[in-house]
Order: structure tokens, then sequence, then C-alpha cells
């Protein structure tokens, strides 16, 4: 739904922004739709076809002389990580169209299509996909590859449509690569089955093949798992280490799977953690992952049992998807850890942190693997039997590129582009007998889990969770002088203000132990609490220092209120004649008479939003000469209106919708955005 625009002007100093060209103006009066970027399509098309015919003769490819990529009808509970979805989504950027048949043929890209329903992000839209692929065919000229469209035809029952595709296949030669695993479903795709079977040529299985030419991403593609990698950072920290926390400190009994449902649902509302993110272009990779108690599963395809999390070694593993890319992060913590336990993980740690940084160009992942392991087997023989099958996988469109995992068997050379998930650790490890007792466990695991990019110079982390040792453990055992070994809340007053104060009064007491200098080791593990807490304080106060924007020295400082340079840096995710809000670039973009015109927060004087006959209303204010500008102007905003006394401004504009989603959303954003600047 479109948003209907009014403008109140008046003389004033220079306007907030330029317009900027119009982009493609809606169809018929249409609301505008999802748009396919045919400059990209046809780049990561060739992309596909040169890995392909590099690596014609590798086990993953097959030698195959042509292959099919089917899609069959939508399934509400059918996987994102098929590889016919995974292709879609890299060739078509976040789009994904049912019931269309792709053959690659040697100079060829054959699509059979012509459904109305395409699935934008996460959420289905009804937009014509032949029409938006005749769009990016119209740009064939410039490709090596060239895109052929074919309807489908119910008169015929598609039989013209496959002798096309078929007579293709055979004439590039015997070998036809399929995607054996999967099996879609529709008549379309059975049809087109066994059509090909007909055709007698070979069928080999391409999956590794696709999965190869896929693992070196672009820099567009890096950016999205940037994107997942900070949300699923994000989520991990303000959500379940908050939840966690806050379990602990009220003595909760809270099951394992409904704390990962609570993790789940943020990525319904992200607002909750006040995340300003469009939901449609996130969601979990998996349900998360919670455990503790003794019981402990460190593969990816685990579940967080009904069982109420134990205050002992809890373990954590989420993954956020940002526009079909993902990204994966794990913990582990510790409640009243032993000296053992400090051991296993600061071992698990250091190896983490070697596998990151021997991940660079030109490297073998084999050798990397083995260098790795041989490090921990060298420290600990013992936990290094306990040490998991593989040390990560590749991520990117997939959760698990099973083509690219981190053993010491894989001869792939690391390059420039690659994402891996780093995730290992030790399972079983056994507590020793004269400490069974106190923790109530005979047996626990420890576990990281990064998502990490390879760069030229570097291997970054897209993940940023805290994982030294003071900041994964917790002491909530009154057990410093040793009089006695409780259970782990068995010395502490059992009311939630007497756990609290009693945990600060031990802190405040080791501190000052610690400066007379009588710490005793105890209390030196102990003292590691104060530092948690002083992270949080200090977070808290930063959150405030934020939000109190009179307050903020920040504030004070010039700030530039370009919004951009040029059209070109406009988000790709911007929509014709919407409202939409940048958080990235501090900018509103609104549509004046189609076109798409931004303004920089900072020129924004106040937003205001009402419902009224079945219709929802956004009013934004502007700052302009000759009105109170109040104490929230910034100074460059100030100087500007100081500067041009005599030019146009903009007073106000107004927006009605009869959807009410986005401008609820979109008055929402401002909001948010209005508090950061």
């Amino acid at each position: 739904m479109a948003d209907e625009v009014t403008v109140t002007s008046e003389t004033g100093a220079a306007p907030a922004a330029a317009p900027a060209p119009p982009a493609a103006a809606a169809t018929n009066g249409a609301s505008a739709g999802p748009r396919l970027d045919a400059t990209m399509f046809f780049r990561r098309l060739n992309r596909l076809y040169s890995s392909w015919k590099e690596n014609k003769g590798s086990a993953g490819w097959g030698d195959v002389d042509s292959f099919c990529v089917l899609a069959g009808r939508a399934q509400q509970e059918e996987s994102g990580y098929r590889k016919s979805a995974v292709l879609q989504i890299y060739l078509l950027g976040f789009l994904e169209f049912p019931e269309t048949l792709m053959v690659f043929t040697p100079q060829k890209l054959y699509v059979l299509t012509g459904g109305k329903k395409c699935t934008f992000g996460f959420l289905p839209c009804f937009v014509g996909t032949d029409t938006m692929l005749e769009a990016v065919a119209s740009a064939n000229e410039a490709s090596e590859v060239k895109l052929e469209l074919l309807k489908r035809d119910k008169s015929d029952g598609n039989a013209a449509n496959f002798k096309i595709l078929t007579d293709a296949i055979q004439q590039s030669g015997s070998k036809v690569g399929v995607l054996s695993k999967e099996n879609p479903l529709g008549e379309l795709v059975a049809s087109f089955k066994k059509a090909l079977t007909a055709s007698a040529t070979e069928q080999v299985d391409v999956s590794k093949g696709i999965e190869t030419a896929l693992a070196v991403k672009e820099g567009e593609e890096l950016e999205n798992i940037r994107w997942a990698g900070a949300l699923s950072s994000k989520v991990f920290k303000l959500k379940f280490m908050e939840d966690m926390e806050q379990i602990i400190d009220d003595e909760k009994s809270i099951s394992h799977e409904k704390i990962s449902m609570g993790i789940e649902d943020v990525f319904e509302n992200p607002s909750k953690i006040k995340v300003t993110i469009d939901p449609v272009d996130i969601e979990p990779c998996y349900p998360p992952i919670v455990q503790s108690g003794g019981k402990y599963d460190l593969k990816p395809s685990a579940q967080s049992s009904k069982e109420s999390m134990k205050y002992d070694v809890i373990i954590c593993s989420l993954g956020a998807r940002y526009k079909g890319y993902c990204s994966n992060v794990g913990r582990t913590f510790f409640i009243d850890p032993t000296s053992s336990m400090e051991k296993s993980y600061e071992l698990l740690r250091e190896a983490h942190d070697l596998c990151v940084k021997e991940l660079k160009p030109g490297k073998v992942v084999g050798k990397v693997v083995e260098k790795v392991r041989k490090f921990i087997q060298s420290n600990n023989a013992t936990l290094f039997g306990k040490l998991t099958k593989n040390l990560g996988f590749g991520i990117g469109l997939e959760f698990r590129e099973s083509g690219n995992l981190l053993t010491s068997k894989n001869q792939t050379v690391i390059t420039e582009g690659m994402a891996f998930n780093v995730a290992f650790g030790f399972q079983d490890i056994p507590i020793p007998e004269s400490q069974r007792k106190k923790k109530k466990l005979e047996s626990y695991a420890v576990f990281l889990a990064d998502t990490v990019v390879v760069l030229q110079n570097e291997t970054k982390y897209y993940t940023k969770v805290p994982k030294a040792w003071s900041k994964v453990r917790y002491d909530i055992d009154d057990d410093a002088n040793g009089e006695e070994e409780g259970s782990v809340h068995g010395a502490v007053d059992t009311t939630l203000s007497g756990t609290r104060n009693q945990v600060l009064q031990s802190r405040l007491r080791d501190q000052q132990r610690q400066l007379e200098g009588k710490e005793t080791d105890q209390e030196r593990r102990d003292r590691h609490q104060a530092e948690l807490m002083r992270r949080k304080r200090e977070e808290a106060m930063r959150r405030l220092e934020e939000q109190n924007s009179d307050k903020s020295e920040d504030r004070k400082k010039e700030k530039n209120i370009l919004a951009y340079s040029e059209p070109k840096d406009y988000p790709s995710e911007l929509r014709e004649r919407q409202v939409m809000v940048d958080m990235r670039a501090e900018a509103v973009i609104l549509p004046i008479n189609g076109v798409p015109v931004p303004f920089h927060i900072s020129t924004i004087k106040n937003v205001s939003k009402s419902e009224e006959d079945k219709a929802t209303y956004l009013r934004i204010n502007f700052y302009v000469p000759g009105t109170s500008l109040g104490r929230d102007v910034l100074p460059a905003m100030q100087n500007a209106i100081a500067k041009f006394p005599n030019k146009m401004f903009i007073k106000e504009l107004g927006f009605r919708s009869s959807d009410a989603h986005n401008l609820n959303n979109q008055f929402r954003l401002i909001k948010e955005l209005q508090k950061r600047v």
C-alpha cells in the first residue's frame, strides 16, 4: 500500500535534502513489490558458470554437461536450506519462486515459471514472477550467459516447454546434473522429471558442486553475514544472558525449552531487545539450544529439553539469519566453577582463538585443523580424547556447508571471502570424585562457537560475545571461607533480596581483602564476578546517557546532516511510494510525488501519528526559520537555518495509508532514531 503525501511549505532556509531521481514507478497505480537486481543477477550467474566450468571434472560437478534446479510447490514446513532455495536466493536476492524450473546449459539458462506468488524474505508476496524475470532478461546483451524465459502452458500440460528443455539438455551432452536428495512436490516438477527420465540422459547429483560455487562470498553477501552476526550477538547478550542471569538471581525453575522459545520470540519482535530491524528480513537459523545439568549434546541438531535449567554448567547456541545469510554463536557459562573447569575452558578458548587466527587465505583447511588438534593434544591428552569430531564448517546461505567442514581431511584452500562457523568443544569431561557431591554432576561439557570471515589481511569475528573466563563464570555460593560444602544454593539466602545482597557483600569483601593483600585463591576467583556487575552497570549507564540526549556531550558537537552523497547510496530494500527509515544513514526517506526524498533525522522537529476513518495518518514537522527551535536541535541544523534565511523550507509533510503496518513501524523507527542522534 503506497503512503499518500501532503506537503506544507514556507519561505525559509535551504532545503534539508535535494530530491533524488525517481525510481521506477509502480505499474497501473499498484503498490510496488520486490524487484530483481539485473546487474547482480547476471554477475552471480556468470560466477556460478565460471565455477562450474573450471571445476567441471571434480567430484562435486561430476563432469555434467548441464544441470537442473527444480523448485516445487511451496510448503510451510519446508527447509530453507534446500539447494534449490539457496541457489534461487543467491541469484534473485532474497527472493524465492515456487514451482519454477531452472535448466543450466553451457551458454543459456532456461527458466520455466509463470506463477504469481513468490517469497520475499520469509513472507509470501503476490507479484508475477515471469514479469520480474522479464525485466531481468532485458539485460541479456551484457552477459555471456543468456537468460531465456518460458511461460507455463496448461493447454498442453507444458509438453512443448518440456521438449524445449529436454532438447537443450540432450544437445549439451549425455550427463545432466540434478539435486537427487531433494523431493519437490507439485505437478509441474513431477511431469518434468518424467520427461527428463525419458530423455535417457545420465543423471548425476551436483549438490556439492553448487555448494562449492557459493563458498566464496562477494561483498554484499559478507555484509549480510555481518548483519546476521551482529543480530546473533545482540540476541545472545540482551536476551539469553540477561534471562539467564535473572533466572539465577531469582532462583526460578525454567525449562531449557521455554528459555529457547523466549529467544525465538525475539526474531518475531526484535524491538523487545531494542533492535530496529524489519522482522521480514530475519529468522532464527534453528531453535536456540540451551543445555545444563550434565546432559549435553554439542551437535548443531541438538534440542533444548523440557528439564529445568540447572545452576551448574550452562551451554547456549543460537544463530540468526539475515536476508537468507546465516551466523552462529555459542558460549559456555559456569556457576560456582571448580578449578578443573577453568583449566578445561581456558584450553578450549586458546584452541578456538588459534583456529580463527590460522584461517588465512592460501592455507589448507586440513592443515589448520591438524595444527589445532596437535595444540590440544600436547596440552592435555585426556581432553583431546573428548574433542568434537570437527571444528566447525563453512556458513552462508546454508547454515552448514557440508562440503567445507573444518576437518583434517578437507583439502580446500582457504580463500578470501569464505565464512566459517568455528564451533567445537569437549564432551563428557568427568568431574573429580571429591567435587561431585558439591556440583551434583558427574560430567560436563564446554563449547565455543563464532562466525568469522576470511578477509585479505585478517580473519574477522562477526559475532562478538565476550568469552574471557571472567565473563563466563558466576559465583553465587557463599563458600569463600571453606566452612561447608553445600549445594549450589546451600549457603545462600533463598529470598531474592537475600541472594543479591549476599552476593554483593561477598564481592565487596573480596575486593577489600585484595587491597589488603590477603586474598585467598577462592576469593580471587570469586572477584571476577565483580567485573561482570561493573560491566552491566557501565552498559546501563551508557544506554541511559544515549537516551538523555540533552546531557550527552556528543550533542554539543557539530554533526554532519548529510543523508546520502548520491541516490545510488540509497538502501537496496527501499520500496516505492513508502516511508522508510534508514538507521545506518540516520535518514528518513519520504515519497514526494513518487520520488524518494531523503531527510537527515536532525532536520525533523517532531512526528505524530493518528488514526481516522480506517486510515492511518503520519505527520512530520521540520525545523524552519521563524519558529522556536527548542533545545534538541543540532548545531548544524541551527547554523543552516541561520545561514540561508531566504531559501525555501518544507515545514510539514503528511502521509495517509489504509494499511497501518508500515506507517506504524516507521513512526516507531523515527522516534527511536531521534533518541539515538
